[in-house]
């Protein structure tokens, strides 16, 4: 039931009621109302009137109904209407067992009986019988069945005459009443005349509980036991409820104990868990959403069903907002969708990464002012902040905030901002043949101002280091120390070394009193905040306060304050109110935490005292906290002499050995770096090792280097000895250029190997070269198509996958080897000619006449002013090329794809495929078959051809190429067919719920088997995952999905054609000109390449002629040039 509790507050002043809390998880009424209806105490003998309010907290309780138990609120033993059977207490309630506490004289579970000789509605009756049975219990009368031999109303006078009437085993001698003679009668328990007596049995007047079994154990005796699920003493059996005890074994936090029936339960899982596993529970339901948490933090479940939001690393925030460092937060506002500062801060950007990149993504807090695109373009800037307009305040982010600015800061101290490395460039040239090569080296070092390894900056800034009171030792092997100056002292000698001193020279005496000096260079020579003894104020601590009398009612913690001759009550340090009525404060409290410094915590160590404890990793510097670095310290971090210490962070470091030594950093031996990793040589180069620590790299014979890089020049590759042998190489000189893809020594010598052959054939060393063109690394874009040396017919493909670049399907493993006329790549492996085109050229020579000088041998007409005149000219004579772009049987497209199926097996051979350079690729299956490649039968078919079909009727068939037709029946069929319907159970309900029970026919026994779609030994049985292994037998471009058990579909991903089995990337040209080809990038991404003989960007291409000679009448061709046409030639 729900239920509100409601207090009241303590009393206090009225003008407080807004500082005053509620006690823990209550809430104060609102709209806030207080009344006045309460004194406090001032002190011991004075009270004032004060003002309390409500406060509540809303609960629920759960509670069961009078005549209910447990969890569940399981009904009583004998009735909630009546439990107990009205004859003693029930354990109810939601904290109750449901046993019965019986009233005395009462036994039973539901104290429905009558304990041993006692009778009568309320079992107070004690039965007299001596020599006899007692009719006893509730609804006994207490009367007494005598035994033989025996007689009167408690069977209490003894019968001498029975010796001799000889009555049976079974029966007894008694007197009747009414006559006095002596009779057999059969004894308790047995029935008869007397003569002839049967022992009775109770079983058959159902004596016992309906949901009990009735043993029969003697004459008129029996046994009542309850049944599987039922518990009582046979006479009363209340339903076992499994989830009352120990919730039913059902795991706790994560499911819910469900009752099904008596003995019966199951688990279900709680509202945001799901997928019980049993012994386990059900883990958490992912409810985490695209929108739920930050685009930069990680959403996860929490057992609530919430989501619980973290920053990812880098990141600062609740997850439902996070910040990046200062670099970040302008790149996300510079390309946010629709934001007010998108693409307004490029300029910026630009500048923060060239200039202050490593200070603007790791230190930190910074303010920044950051001026918009357009206050680039000024002709000035100013310093002054008031002189440009703020567009933006506070912008969030991790290590700082940003502000926009409609206007360009410019330093007036540096002018350009100076950056933190200073690295020293040199400059080595290797000069090998055909080629020299110009190599970079850099030495690290420091810009003035900034230290170490990373060349932090030095303390108090690279501005102005050890606040220009210093020296810093800075440098790539400085420590950033400060070397102070005479009167200053500090990390950064940022304080005056005589404590009672302040001033730029730290030679001014402070006025302060009764307090501590501010002796920082920068103050005024005032008591630090906080600092005044007890007793005085002020900000020099000369005025002196006093304590209140008797006659002024301010409150204990308060001072009386002189003021004009009267006095005014003031709560002291550490409290807050109105003086009559003060509250102790909290000096921790944000926004000041008691001015300690953002590196320390504020610790509370009384009212309104505090003290400040730097935070781990942190070092005390006056009031300030300094990060400890551990490799400043003698130990150097702990770290082996043969180790570097690397600054992790405040207090944190790492050790990392040397070159030439390993270990972890605290123990370092010395290794030959000969042994590991080649000692980072080049591949072409020799490691000789000269001591622990020594090596040093040699390139080999014929190559040059510093053995870290080594360079060897074209002629000593085995493919190039084949253009040689080929007579290639003149062709190749004379061209405008060329680009070489030459197979590795290893790959030539592989593929000889393979082929059985000594050498490469003139074809195969043609059909790595590309003529008239020099295509560097990024010329190779991908989709790239390009006719080679061997034809046009005979092309190479350029694709970058998985941030490889490959030729065809080789890769390119080194690229941009220049010559002195073209470019060479090494690649992998032997690239295959292809057999997918069949193009044809044709010629056709034509005239075409030019106004052209050349040497005037023929006669054109000019007309001028009306009159016709005579000139010498010349002559062209055309060869128009015509390319008739075909592909070869099996292939289809303008890049002669293949269609789909296997090698030399279009379609499966189940089909023909429309192919062709206008052709679709699409597979038009023969009868029977189906699938984008024709690689299976229609539904309901099976065999070879396809051409058989399935007969089953409540099952599934095992259809397909390879099916046999075989059914497997659905849960309550059976037959070959699956056309007869299980009507009886034969296995004696072993079988699972999924499953069937099968007459085998070997030997006529019937055995459990799993029905179609599912799997296991027929008493229990699982869904079978058609998605479970190898994606479902989809293609690795498709999804598989379940929908019935043991079924599923297969969906092309995006930008992907097909059944789902055979997927073929597809874009229908995608935007192209109809004489390029369109190559998928990726889903709906694509790439336009002009074909063979067309020139263009890909959405327009146009095609080539060729002047191939220019006759001037009977004279020799004297040059060859190349012209554009308006429009493509086919």
């Amino acid at each position: 039931q729900n239920i509100q509790v409601v207090t009241k507050s303590k009393c206090h002043s009225c003008s407080l009621t807004s500082l005053v809390k509620c006690p823990d998880d209550y809430t104060k009424r609102q709209p806030e109302k207080s009344t006045r209806d309460c004194r406090y105490h001032i002190t011991m003998a004075l009270s004032v009137k004060g003002c309390s309010f409500e406060c509540y907290k809303d609960t629920v309780e759960p509670k069961c109904c009078p005549g209910y138990w447990g969890n569940d609120c399981i009904e009583c033993p004998g009735s909630a209407a009546t439990p107990c059977s009205s004859n003693g207490v029930c354990s109810d309630g939601i904290a109750g067992n449901g046993t019965c506490t019986c009233a005395p004289g009462f036994i039973g579970t539901a104290c429905e009986d009558c304990k041993a000789n006692l009778y009568g509605p309320l079992c107070s009756n004690v039965c007299s019988c001596k020599n006899g049975i007692c009719h006893s219990g509730v609804k006994g009368t207490g009367q007494c069945t005598c035994l033989s031999g025996y007689t009167g109303i408690d069977c209490d006078r003894e019968l001498p005459a029975c010796a001799a009437l000889r009555c049976g085993p079974n029966s007894r001698c008694i007197e009747d009443m009414s006559t006095g003679q002596l009779l057999c009668r059969c004894k308790p328990g047995y029935q008869g005349d007397g003569t002839q007596c049967t022992s009775i049995n109770p079983c058959l007047r159902s004596v016992c509980h309906a949901n009990a079994v009735c043993a029969h154990t003697g004459p008129n005796q029996h046994v009542c036991t309850c049944t599987q699920g039922y518990s009582g003493d046979g006479r009363v059996c209340m339903p076992i409820d499994p989830c009352q005890t120990d919730l039913g074994n059902c795991t706790s936090g994560s499911t819910r104990c469900v009752y099904d029936g008596p003995g019966k339960s199951h688990c279900e899982c709680l509202e945001g868990f799901e997928k019980f596993v049993e012994g386990k529970g059900c883990s958490v339901k992912d409810v985490c959403k695209p929108d739920s948490c930050h685009k930069y933090a990680t959403c996860a479940t929490v057992e609530s069903g919430t989501v619980d939001c973290k920053c990812r690393e880098g990141y600062l925030g609740n997850g439902k907002i996070c910040f990046g460092n200062i670099i970040q937060q302008l790149q996300d506002l510079n390309s946010k969708p629709g934001g007010e500062w998108t693409g307004q801060l490029s300029s910026a950007i630009t500048l923060f990464n060239k200039l202050m990149s490593w200070p603007l993504t790791s230190l930190g807090p910074f303010t920044v002012f950051v001026p918009v695109n357009k206050a680039f373009k000024g002709t000035s800037g100013q310093i002054l902040v008031n002189g440009e307009s703020v567009l933006e305040l506070d912008v969030e982010a991790k290590n700082g905030r940003l502000h926009s600015l409609e206007g360009l800061l410019i330093p007036p101290s540096i002018e350009p901002i100076i950056p933190h490395r200073c690295d020293i460039k040199e400059t080595n040239v290797f000069k090998v043949s055909p080629i020299s090569i110009i190599c970079l080296d850099q030495t690290p070092h420091c810009c003035k101002g900034f230290f170490g390894p990373d060349c932090s900056p030095c303390p108090g800034g690279f501005t102005a280091p050890c606040s220009s009171h210093g020296t810093c030792s800075e440098g790539i092997d400085g420590n950033g120390t400060c070397q102070c100056e005479p009167n200053f002292k500090g990390s950064r000698c940022q304080y005056c070394a005589n404590s009672n001193k302040y001033g730029p020279f730290c030679d001014k005496t402070c006025g302060c009193i009764h307090g501590v000096c501010d002796n920082r260079p920068e103050s005024s020579g005032k008591c630090k905040q906080g600092s005044c003894k007890e007793g005085y104020t002020g900000e020099f601590c000369e005025q002196q306060t006093q304590l209140c009398g008797p006659n002024q009612p301010c409150h204990a913690h308060a001072n009386c304050v002189p003021n004009k001759g009267a006095f005014t009550c003031v709560c002291k340090p550490g409290f807050q109110g109105d003086g009559y009525m003060c509250f102790e404060s909290d000096p921790c409290a944000l926004p000041h935490r008691g001015g300690c410094s953002i590196n320390a915590k504020c610790i509370k160590t009384g009212p309104g005292t505090h003290t400040c404890q730097c935070l781990s990793g942190w070092r005390e510097d006056g009031d300030e906290c300094q990060a400890i670095n551990n490799c400043l310290d003698p130990s150097k971090g702990g770290c082996h002499p043969n180790a570097t210490c690397i600054y992790v962070g405040p207090g944190q470091s790492d050790c990392a050995c040397k070159s030439g030594y390993h270990g972890n950093g605290r123990n370092c031996e010395p290794v030959n770096q000969c042994v590991e990793q080649k000692g980072g040589c080049h591949f072409l180069a020799t490691c000789q090792f000269l001591n622990p620590g020594g090596w040093q790299c040699v390139c080999e014979d014929s190559y040059a280097g510093d053995g870290k890089i080594c360079y060897g020049t074209i002629a000593q590759c085995t493919y190039f000895a084949f253009i040689q042998k080929h007579n290639l190489t003149n062709e190749m000189e004379e061209s405008s250029g060329f680009t070489m893809f030459a197979p590795t020594d290893s790959a030539v010598r592989e593929y000889l190997r393979r082929m059985g052959k000594e050498s490469l054939d003139l074809n195969v060393t043609q059909y790595h070269i590309i003529m008239s063109e020099t295509l560097k690394d990024g010329d190779l874009v991908d989709g790239l198509y390009k006719d080679t040396m061997l034809g046009f017919s005979y092309q190479l493909g350029i694709f970058r996958q998985d941030k490889k670049l490959l030729v065809n399907e080789a890769e390119v493993n080194v690229t941009d080897i220049e010559t002195s006329k073209g470019v060479v790549h090494t690649v992998s492996a032997v690239l295959s000619i292809p057999n997918n085109r069949c193009d044809r050229a044709t010629s056709k020579i034509i005239m075409v006449q030019y106004a052209m000088i050349l040497k005037r041998r023929c006669v054109y007409f000019r007309v001028y002013q009306g009159k016709r005149f005579p000139n010498i000219g010349c002559k062209a004579s055309c060869e128009r090329v015509n390319i008739e772009r075909k592909c070869c049987a099996g292939y289809y497209g303008i890049n002669c794809e293949k269609c789909p199926g296997p090698e030399g097996q279009s379609c499966f051979g189940n089909g023909v495929c429309v192919d062709g350079i206008n052709g679709t690729g699409v597979c038009q299956c023969n009868q029977g078959f189906n699938g984008t490649a024709c690689e299976t039968c229609q539904a309901g078919k099976y065999g070879a051809h396809c051409d058989q079909e399935c007969k089953c009727v409540n099952g599934r068939c095992k259809d397909g190429v390879y099916g046999d037709g075989s059914c497997t029946c659905d849960l309550g069929w059976r037959g070959i067919n699956c056309n007869v319907a299980i009507t009886s159970d034969m296995c004696g309900g072993k079988c699972h719920s999924s499953a069937n029970c099968l007459l085998k026919v070997v030997d006529s026994t019937y055995y459990c088997s799993c029905a179609a779609g599912f799997q296991g030994n027929g008493t229990y049985c699982t869904a079978v995952d058609a998605c479970a292994e190898n994606n479902g037998g989809c293609s690795v471009h498709a999804v598989c999905k379940r929908t019935l058990p043991g079924r599923r579909i297969c969906m092309c991903h995006p930008g992907y054609a097909g059944d789902g089995k055979v997927c073929i990337c597809k874009c229908k040209n995608g935007g192209c000109h109809r004489y390029a080809q369109c190559t998928m990038t990726g889903p709906l991404e694509r790439n336009c390449t002009c074909g063979p003989g067309f020139i263009g960007n890909g959405e327009i291409c146009k095609g080539t002629l060729q002047k191939v000679r220019i006759t001037n009448f009977f004279f020799a061709p004297n040059y060859n040039e190349k012209k554009i046409l308006s429009k493509p030639i086919l």
